[in-house]
């Protein structure tokens, strides 16, 4: 079966506001369930911080998973990237192969994953999400307009479910209108409650946006109409009350975001869930009578009969304005017809236009830029306090002497704590301060999972004292325990906050995704503070990711080393401010001429500018330096097929089928081109 001919799979996304509520459980139910209903179904682990459902299908462990496919590609499809599950027609793709601490993507990364997911040959296409309402989360839950919402009967989680479902109707809202348009100032004002309008309802929203521009308005309610999330209870006591909870739930759905939730049922509570999972066993098929079974079969039954999803396309429309893969000239011949199915067709092979037109790809999304991060701005700052130096123990100052030292105030800590007594009175500040040097001699050494334990033994001796709890944090976060990181930060802001400590909670808050959160913190950071240049550049960063590129570049501007010239010839890029992006990407090339994404995205803009002679030549430069690279020859065929150059775009075009055999399709194309013009 060709590309072309392929049924896109049913996308079931399943998320919720709340860690803890059971979204692995009921994601590897529904899994394993309609996998044993004869349906091909391939389950995909996206909670990047804290990847585990691998454990739910009876696996210890897998060997290769979604960070391979992100960081160590060796193919384009996510099916080459599978476990089997010991389950009839069902596969995984695990979080295996992530980077320690970083739990979000960069938006090229997001975007990879997102239109890989949709070229799947599966029928049923489960998304394990993570906690939480990052943008992550949020735009692979948005893929479809009909996603599994889980939660418990706590009210807490009741209340997390709402502001997950909220989120995600709000980030639809946002992403379907351009950069600067009107309805986006209106939408973030009704999100975060600042408006007149008491109840901020959707309805109110949509009242105020008939006033400013009818069409925005009746576009927001074309989108409540096909939002559908459905809601699933879980660990319940009594299904009686299960339904009450659901459906004072849908009751507020319906009144302050206007959509209609479903509700697909409810999973009682049940101790063998714990049971089969610490033995290792998938609960579907060891336990397949328990209740839980049941209910989760019922629930995947409903899916099967009822429960259908509506694929929702990348609307990618701050870099509105860049040029699309379809060719102008000639338009409407055969030729043009031709040559625009070729540029579809490898475009489509390489998961560029997966989901939308082709009118809708812009060149830049098949460069897939990233922005050049500066890592020193990502390091967090290690304090130091003078009074916690012990007296009478002397804490070695070379790494190697360490290891018998720390066995040594290993034993003293014991003795200690039995009411032993000592050649010398060893109180708990002493203690704490031993560890809590013990703890900087391995920092500095780069041995942070070895020093967060001495910090965390020092936390233990001086509780009262914010910098064993800071550094405890810090090294937590520098070996990717995210979420230990924050409650330690969080903990240690209780007791003291400055800057230093706001600063560090920005960078946690950025790699976990969380941009907004970040930027909070860094906006309470004074400019005395010795690493303000470092924060202006990570505020910089966030507003990236948040596509808001026009403050992003009022942050970055002042920075100069090669990576902030080509952050800011990219971020002028997506403005469609050439002039300045030629300027920026020709002071990188002079330092270094090797560069060549750089040279690829100069040749962009100079193809904006309609500078055509210079765009071929510049990207000629960057072929000369990756000449396998495919984004970069496709890019050529379409330039030079654009401004009648057809020698240099079959050329390119036959270069590209060459190295990719395995797609005929090209090569086919390659000869219809020939054949029409000899």
């Amino acid at each position: 079966m060709s590309q072309k001919e392929k049924r896109a799979p049913k996308i079931i996304a399943i998320g919720g506001g709340k860690g803890g509520v059971g979204k692995s459980l009921i994601s590897s139910g529904i899994a394993t369930s309609l996998a044993l209903m004869e349906r091909s179904t391939i389950c995909i682990d996206l909670d990047l911080g804290g990847a585990n459902i691998h454990t739910f299908f009876g696996l210890k462990t897998t060997k290769i998973g979604l960070g391979d496919f992100i960081y160590r590609p060796h193919s384009k499809e996510l099916s080459d990237y599978t476990t089997e599950c010991n389950v009839p027609n069902l596969k995984l793709v695990s979080g295996a192969g992530f980077i320690p601490g970083i739990a979000n993507l960069y938006y090229f990364q997001k975007v990879k994953i997102l239109r890989a997911i949709q070229r799947l040959d599966f029928e049923y296409v489960i998304l394990d999400l993570g906690a939480g309402t990052n943008y992550n989360v949020i735009d692979f839950f948005s893929l479809t307009r009909s996603g599994i919402v889980v939660t418990n009967p706590e009210p807490t989680a009741i209340l997390n479910a709402y502001e997950f479902i909220k989120n995600v109707l709000f980030r639809i809202f946002t992403r379907s209108f351009k950069q600067g348009h009107i309805a986006h100032e209106i939408i973030e004002a009704y999100k975060f409650g600042q408006t007149q309008n008491q109840e901020c309802t959707v309805k109110g929203l949509v009242e105020e946006l008939k006033e400013a521009n009818r069409e925005a308005a009746e576009r927001v309610i074309q989108i409540c109409k096909e939002f559908r999330p459905y809601l699933v209870l879980n660990m319940v006591r009594s299904l009686e009350h299960s339904k009450t909870l659901a459906a004072n739930l849908i009751g507020i759905c319906k009144k302050f975001l206007d959509i209609e939730l479903g509700y697909l049922g409810a999973i009682p509570i049940d101790k063998t869930v714990t049971q089969e999972l610490v033995r290792l066993n998938n609960l579907l098929v060891s336990n397949p009578d328990s209740k839980v079974s049941k209910a989760i079969n019922k629930i995947a039954r409903g899916c099967l009969e009822g429960f259908t999803t509506v694929e929702l396309p990348m609307q990618e429309e701050k870099k509105d304005g860049h040029d699309s893969l379809k060719p102008v000239a000639s338009e409407g011949s055969e030729l043009s017809k031709i040559f625009s199915n070729f540029l579809n067709e490898l475009a489509s092979s390489e998961g560029i236009l997966q989901g939308k037109s082709s009118e809708d790809t812009k060149l830049l999304d098949i460069l897939e830029p990233q922005l050049r991060l500066d890592q020193s701005a990502l390091i967090p700052i290690f304090l130091n306090d003078n009074s916690l130096v012990p007296q009478n123990i002397a804490v070695p100052k070379d790494f190697k002497m360490l290891l018998p030292f720390i066995v040594k105030l290993g034993d003293l800590e014991k003795e200690s704590g039995n009411g032993k007594k000592s050649d010398f009175a060893i109180d708990n500040k002493e203690l704490g301060s031993a560890w809590f040097q013990t703890g900087q001699v391995l920092q500095r050494a780069g041995q942070f999972s070895t020093a967060a334990r001495s910090f965390r033994k020092s936390t233990k001796h001086l509780a009262s004292n914010p910098i064993p709890l800071i550094h405890l944090a810090n090294c937590l976060m520098l070996i990717g325990r995210l979420d230990e990181s924050e409650k330690y930060l969080t903990e240690a802001q209780r007791d003291s906050e400055h800057d230093e400590l706001n600063y560090n909670l920005a960078i946690l808050c950025f790699l976990k995704g969380d941009y907004e959160r970040s930027l909070s913190s860094l906006k309470k950071i004074k400019t005395d503070f010795k690493e303000y240049k470092k924060a202006k550049k990570l505020t910089g960063y966030n507003y990236y990711y948040m596509e808001k590129y026009r403050d992003s570049l009022s942050y970055l501007k002042e920075f100069h080393q090669p990576e902030d010239e080509f952050n800011k010839g990219l971020i002028r890029l997506i403005l469609r401010d050439f002039k300045d992006a030629i300027k920026e990407f020709r002071k990188i090339l002079e330092q270094d001429r090797t560069d060549s994404m750089a040279w690829a995205l100069l040749s962009l803009s100079y193809f904006e500018q309609g500078l055509t002679d210079d765009a071929i030549l510049t990207l000629e430069k960057a072929i000369a330096i990756e000449p396998a690279n495919i984004k970069y020859r496709a890019i050529m065929a379409h330039i030079a097929y654009k401004n009648g150059l057809m020698d240099k775009a079959i050329s390119n075009a036959q270069v590209i089928s060459k190295l990719r055999p395995k797609n005929p399709n090209l090569l086919k194309i390659v000869h219809q081109i020939n054949n029409r013009l000899f």
